[in-house]
């Protein structure tokens, strides 16, 4: 059987421990308390805990304003955590101070008194004390005059000092200089305005011309168009009229244009069909706009790897 004082010893210490939680504490860590002027801040942090099942009311939290002529409230924050099943506070306060002082003078920040309620009952209250500081004058130097020199109060303006910035400058005209060559050198590149329509890359035109009638899928497009304009850039990468029996010789003479000989000569099939034995239909149907215009993009992909 437990001796008798140490069933006593433990009920007192568990006694202790549920006063403790059924009891309100505060802590507050105060700023310094001295050497403020006017316009400083002062910063209050309180830390205050409450029993279980119990709260801080918001109503009974400051709200941010002047309390007197020479003393606000900037801001008031709160934040609540739960340790332990307790819940626990902290609370932030900034005060600033207006009080122009001509000696070193004590001030006081008033305490709060923030009513704890359990559900919309009252059960007690958390009071923060009050909090003096030392607030210090402003003081005046005058500076020394002789009553030859009384407009040497102020001081003259500063010198402006002039920087070259000739290095800037030329920098800056090297830069656009780069810049337009390298537009001018993606243009070429592209084969875009102004260099769209130059012979030596046909098929770039011819590309954007098919594209523009594939666009107008389903069904609009003029596809004897984009048959032709493809046509005109064979045409002019030959620098003669190409027709189909003259694809042998026009690949030979242009070696990049070889691994899509199976859809080139498709391309003149169909054309022949729609031209000359006037199926405009079944030439669609077979090379549709849309492959038309996936061949002159390749065919424009491997012009501009070529040039």
């Amino acid at each position: 059987m437990m001796k008798p004082w140490i069933v006593a010893l433990f009920g007192l210490v568990l006694w202790g421990s549920l006063a403790g939680a059924r009891e309100i504490s505060v802590r507050v860590s105060e700023p310094r308390a001295f050497g403020y002027f006017i316009g400083d801040v002062l910063v209050r942090e309180v830390e205050i805990a409450v029993p279980a099942g119990q709260r801080i009311d918001p109503a009974s939290i400051p709200r941010p304003g002047p309390l007197n002529y020479w003393l606000e409230l900037k801001s008031a924050s709160l934040d609540e955590t739960v340790r332990q099943g307790q819940p626990h506070y902290r609370m932030r306060l900034e005060y600033q101070t207006f009080y122009a002082p001509l000696e070193p003078r004590k001030l006081q920040i008033p305490a709060i008194q923030l009513r704890i309620i359990n559900g919309q009952e009252e059960s007690g209250q958390a009071v923060v004390p009050a909090f003096e500081f030392l607030s210090s004058p402003l003081r005046e130097i005058i500076p020394e005059t002789t009553s030859d020199d009384r407009a040497g109060l102020l001081r003259p303006d500063a010198p402006v000092l002039r920087t070259s910035t000739f290095t800037e400058r030329v920098g800056m005209a090297v830069g656009g200089l780069a810049f337009l060559a390298g537009i001018v050198l993606l243009a070429h590149h592209l084969a875009i305005w102004p260099f769209h329509r130059r012979r030596t890359r046909p098929f770039a035109v011819a590309m954007r011309a098919v594209r523009r009638e594939a666009a107008k899928e389903p069904g609009g497009g003029d596809y004897a168009r984009a048959l032709i304009a493809l046509h005109r850039a064979f045409d002019e990468a030959a620098r003669k009229r190409i027709l189909a029996g003259d694809l042998d010789r026009f690949l030979s003479e242009r070696p990049e244009f070889e691994p899509l000989r199976p859809e080139i000569e498709s391309f003149f099939a169909q054309s022949r069909r729609a031209f000359f034995a006037d199926d405009m239909m079944g030439a669609r149907a077979e090379l549709p706009l849309s492959e038309l215009a996936r061949l002159a993009i390749v065919l424009s992909e491997r012009e501009r790897a070529a040039a």
